[in-house]
């Protein structure tokens, strides 16, 4: 039994053993049982028990009285606790009401609920609001304080945070720097307050892509949580969990890894086996590894994670919602994309249950949906989804946040894939509009805009324009990130599709490898972005007539898949084809044959007999044979081709009319050869 449960059985046994009459005690059980249900996230038994509290405190008090002021906080935060916010404001005026019209009530409980309601404007996205409470409370504390009492610090750093949801990230680290200038005066240098601004000045800096300014800042509070009594605290592992997130989003996975292990151990010696924190870590850990490629351990991190949430929450939790969002977007990465689907579906159901269909977290999960859609080819119902997104987080977010400009991106992207090459520019130009606002100019975010950017003009061959977009990404990204981070491998990769199409072989060559390198480094040999880049440079040496060489990385092509498919998987059939290929080319007959019976074998056990498909290994067995003089062979071959499209269009296999001649040809030579003989 946990220390909630036990607090739960005494509170419950007072309140069977108070007299109805002892009207405060009764009450004070019933308020502290509503206090103990919102922690264990049982909403409806919270509420049920603080709303009997304010029954019971009514008999005894006028229902104006002041002390009817912190049962309706304490429903106010139920509300807010469940994601009903409109709820939690109605409580949290009632009691400000309260607490105005009374003379004794203390400036601290005025500014605390003027805070509540302030965060719950925040919740909202009512940020203009939120300001405005905040500056209310500043000024109450203002009468009632010193200028350079911590108090004032930390509504400063309250009013930052909600600049710093707003994105106007400069006006966050200005507040944060008056916060820092007051606790800097009143506490002692070691003091863990300190310590947590300078995370949260960290924070900006990480979110502005300032990665260097990031870690400075964070250092700069591992000094502090080292000299003080916190250092073994979940709030050091919390600081060492952000330093492994700027190490992410720098590439650097070692160090990033290193981190988060330490976070770990951290808690794994200051809290049960079983604790949420203990949950968050493996969490964290499973989305690292998924950055790096790892997908199984990934998924053993979040299986932990889930493990110990199920077990100290309700199926409907919060925190399994996250679990299931962060399995799906795992599935996503493994290109298993009707296993993210189930699990996004998971979310959601949970999700709904807990929060306003239009709550802020759904615009994440159908976000997450819509990509998973799109992969899947259901292009207008992913389009839906992103439009379900961008509708919640318009009412959340100011219209130029920088979650609006990634939904922008990602509905461009939708609009390349269907051909709607206007449409998607148009798109990725509302989002770069966005960003040039948010942040520097160099900022990893205008890098990967004019990436999509690029990426269009491509589709659209034009190439020139492909290449200036490709041009302005690298430029951004060798200056904000380390040499071997794999977004510089994506840039290396298009670029050298780019040049590719502009049959600069050579130069696509170069940059493949570039790309290649950082891929091979990053993640495993098997991994999707590696074999892709496998398959493209030998595409390359083909179109240069270095056969050999291409059949070389076709290998490594076949290889990579065949780690993560069966041994006669129907997309295996491809690449044996292109083996055999290129063997045909430089007169190798015996290796080509194997590779297109190869080929043969693995088709004609994955579909229908006859099939049209099949013409294809028919085909190019005829023509090995054909090659090899073997003519008879090579006549049969030719015959079954025939046979398996006689049905078809015959624009379907424009090399109809090909095979023809040859059936002539063989059955020419045969008669020849017969005549010898005869």
């Amino acid at each position: 039994m946990n220390e909630i449960d036990k607090a739960k059985e005494i509170y419950e046994n007072l309140q069977k053993t108070t007299p109805i009459d002892s009207f405060n005690d009764l009450a004070l059980c019933y308020h502290q049982l509503g206090c103990i249900y919102r922690l264990k996230c049982n909403f409806d038994d919270a509420l049920s028990n603080l709303q009997k509290a304010v029954e019971i405190m009514q008999k005894s008090r006028s229902h104006d009285h002041p002390d009817l002021a912190t049962p309706y906080d304490n429903i106010a935060l139920v509300h807010r606790s469940a994601g009903r916010n409109s709820e939690a404001l109605l409580y949290y005026e009632k009691s400000l009401e309260l607490m105005q019209n009374s003379l004794e009530v203390p400036y601290q409980y005025l500014t605390g609920t003027h805070c509540n309601i302030a965060a719950t404007y925040q919740a909202l996205g009512q940020y203009s609001k939120a300001l405005s409470y905040y500056q209310m409370a500043l000024e109450i504390t203002q009468k009632s304080l010193p200028t350079n009492h911590p108090d004032l610090g930390t509504l400063y750093n309250n009013m930052a945070s909600v600049h710093y949801l707003s994105a106007e990230y400069s006006k966050a680290l200005s507040f944060y720097e008056k916060s820092i200038n007051i606790m800097q005066k009143s506490l002692p240098s070691n003091h863990p307050q300190l310590g947590s601004t300078f995370v949260n000045i960290g924070t900006v800096h990480q979110s502005m892509g300032e990665y260097s300014k990031a870690l400075v800042y964070y250092e700069k509070a591992v000094e502090i949580y080292e000299k003080s009594s916190t250092f073994d605290h979940p709030d050091t592992a919390t600081l060492f969990e952000n330093i492994s997130m700027v190490y992410d989003s720098t590439g650097d996975y070692a160090k990033a890894l290193s981190y988060c292990e330490r976070a770990l151990e951290i808690k794994q010696k200051c809290l049960l086996p079983n604790h949420p924190d203990l949950g968050n870590s493996y969490s964290k850990l499973a989305s690292l590894y998924r950055s790096m490629g790892q997908y199984k351990k990934a998924l053993f991190y979040y299986e932990k994670t889930l493990e110990i949430r199920q077990l100290c929450h309700s199926p409907d939790h919060l925190s399994l919602a996250d679990t299931y969002e962060g399995i799906a977007v795992l599935h996503y990465s493994m290109g298993q994309y009707v296993d993210s689907l189930i699990n996004y579906q998971k979310a959601m159901e949970t999700y709904r249950k807990i929060f306003p269909s239009d709550h802020a977290k759904l615009a994440s999960v159908y976000h997450g949906m819509a990509l998973a859609l799109y992969s899947v080819g259901q292009y207008s119902t992913a389009q839906s989804s992103y439009q379900k997104a961008l509708e919640i987080q318009k009412k959340f977010l100011p219209s130029n946040h920088p979650h609006v400009a990634t939904t922008y991106c990602n509905i461009a992207l939708l609009h390349r894939s269907l051909g709607e090459y206007s449409k998607a520019l148009f798109y990725y130009d509302k989002s770069l509009e966005i960003r040039q606002k948010c942040f520097a100019a160099d900022h990893p975010d205008l890098a990967a805009t004019y990436n999509g950017i690029a990426q269009v003009y491509r589709s659209m061959e034009e190439y020139c324009n492909a290449l200036s977009y490709f041009q302005k990404t690298l430029e951004i990204q060798q200056k904000c990130l380390p040499s071997d981070h794999p977004a510089l491998a994506f840039t290396y990769y298009g670029l050298g599709t780019v040049y590719y199409a502009m049959k600069d072989n050579s130069t696509a060559l170069c940059f493949y490898q570039k790309a290649l390198e950082i891929f091979t480094n990053c993640f495993p040999s098997n991994h999707a972005h590696t074999v892709t880049t496998y398959g493209n440079i030998a595409l390359a040496h083909e179109s240069m007539g270095e056969y050999m060489k291409a059949a070389s990385y076709y290998e490594m092509v076949l290889e990579g898949k065949r780690t993560s498919l069966s041994d006669n998987h129907p997309l295996l059939a491809k690449d044996y084809n292109k083996i055999g290929s290129m063997h045909f080319l430089v007169e190798d007959y015996g290796e080509a044959l194997s590779y297109y019976e190869m080929t043969f074998e693995i088709l004609v056990k994955a579909l229908p007999s006859g099939y049209p498909l099949l013409a294809i290994p028919y085909r190019n067995i005829a023509d090995v044979y054909r090659a090899m003089r073997q003519y008879s062979c090579s006549l049969s071959y030719y015959k079954k081709v025939l046979d398996s499209i006689q049905t078809v269009p015959s624009f379907y296999f424009p090399w109809q009319l090909t095979v023809r001649k040859n059936v002539i040809e063989m059955s020419e030579k045969l008669n020849q050869y017969d005549d010898t003989v005869n």
